[in-house]
């Protein structure tokens, strides 16, 4: 062997073994691309294995969608409402349709409001008639409030807000007719939703405007002889046994309906509360202060098939406006334009349960727009309460028993 050409080799791989040895100034960058990257195949791979939530899935008291309403919102404030703790939005997409039927608008009497001047700009039923709203009392499971309590109804896994709402105006006006009378009527939304077996569908949802129907020629009798048992579903018979002392059945003399807001106001101020629809949005369970109109981030419920826009029926007990200078309302410092212009709201007295709101009671934001048929609450968020459809029922007291009762006024076949 040519030790000349060994020399030259050994040289050559001490040359090799140098330049390897050198630091390669673009190592740390090779080094992070890799961990990148690696994160970027780990996170697709646990997306594909723990997919993100679907949003039925989701706790109606998600903690970040609360988190999300109070870090963005000027108007109102969220909170947890333990009432629905352990509730996904997939139960409330299991609620049945509340709504309006086919020929309900064209079929109703127009209430007869006419112009009332100087309008005020707040106004409150409870304050107007406080005799008739004296406490308010939450039902449970365990509770059931006295025979004079305003109650606080938490409808739970039923969608009978239309028997909640309905019943509940009605003892309202029944106590403004003659608080003497009926100064301790609570009426049971539970004898429509287990009674009602053709015009409604118990926890399965109803037309608001068969209800009121319902109440013309039916009626219905005190809470005590039929307590509020369908927070889990169940459709309860309605032949149960009634061990109460009054087994009277109160029914309305008639129905109108109210197609705007000034009639809604001046049916309110006249005669008390009435009742409305509303869309019904994610953000909406955990609403707990302030004047609340859907996050641009809320979801609109659909119906369980995905083809409507769920709604909601509600008590309207008032009206007024929001100046935004209340910090416990907000939580923080609201903009310059809402303190000026302020917000316009209604007030309504909800069925969540006494954790919602302020004792079960509430501020939505007036409609900013007259929405036409093409309308999509999915995608537009300027109207929540529904003012073209509002519904009201004057009371069939004693005194109008006494009326009809007279040979002049009795009627073949009056079942009143």
């Amino acid at each position: 062997m040519d030790p000349g050409t060994t020399k030259q080799e050994k040289a050559a791989r001490q040359a090799a073994s140098n330049r390897s040895a050198k630091k390669d100034p673009l190592r740390p960058y090779y080094i992070a691309s890799g961990v990148v990257g690696g994160s970027i195949v780990l996170a697709l791979l646990m997306m594909v294995v723990m997919p993100a939530k679907k949003h039925e899935d989701l706790d109606v008291n998600d903690e970040s969608l609360i988190s999300h309403v109070n870090n963005n919102n000027v108007e109102w404030r969220a909170r947890r409402n333990p009432s629905f703790d352990g509730y996904t939005m997939r139960d409330i997409k299991r609620w049945g349709a509340v709504g309006v039927s086919q020929g309900g608008m064209m079929n109703s009497q127009q209430c007869n409001v006419g112009q009332i001047p100087n309008m005020p700009e707040n106004f409150d039923v409870r304050r107007r008639w406080p005799s008739c709203y004296r406490s308010r009392e939450a039902v449970t499971h365990t509770h059931q409030p006295s025979e004079s309590s305003n109650q606080v109804y938490f409808q739970g896994n039923c969608s009978s807000s239309y028997a909640i709402s309905t019943a509940s105006t009605l003892s309202n006006r029944f106590c403004i007719s003659d608080p003497q009378m009926y100064g301790n009527l609570t009426l049971s939304p539970q004898y429509l939703l287990s009674c009602d077996s053709q015009l409604t569908r118990g926890c399965l949802g109803g037309e608001i405007d068969k209800v009121y129907y319902y109440l013309e020629g039916h009626g219905l009798v005190h809470e005590s002889c039929r307590a509020y048992q369908a927070k889990d579903g169940r459709k309860l018979p309605c032949n149960t046994e009634m061990t109460c002392s009054d087994r009277r059945r109160y029914k309305s003399s008639n129905t109108c309906v109210m197609l705007d807001r000034d009639q809604m106001k001046g049916e309110m101020l006249l005669n008390g509360p009435i009742v409305g629809l509303m869309y019904l949005y994610d953000d909406f369970f955990v609403y707990k202060s302030g004047v609340y109109s859907p996050s641009l981030t809320a979801t609109c419920i659909m119906d369980k098939k995905g083809q409507e826009p769920m709604l909601h029926a509600v008590k309207i007990i008032g009206w007024g406006t929001e100046y935004g200078d209340d910090e416990q309302n907000y939580g923080r410092k609201s903009s310059s334009t809402v303190a000026k212009a302020g917000v316009p709201y209604w007030l309504i007295e909800n069925s969540f349960g006494a954790s919602w709101g302020v004792n079960g009671v509430g501020k939505v934001k007036m409609q900013t727009i007259t929405p036409g048929p093409e309308y999509n609450p999915m995608l537009k968020r300027d109207v929540v309460l529904l003012e073209n459809f509002v519904l009201s029922a004057t009371p069939y007291t004693a005194r109008m028993e006494e009326i009809h009762a007279q040979p002049e006024f009795a009627k073949k076949g009056d079942e009143r």
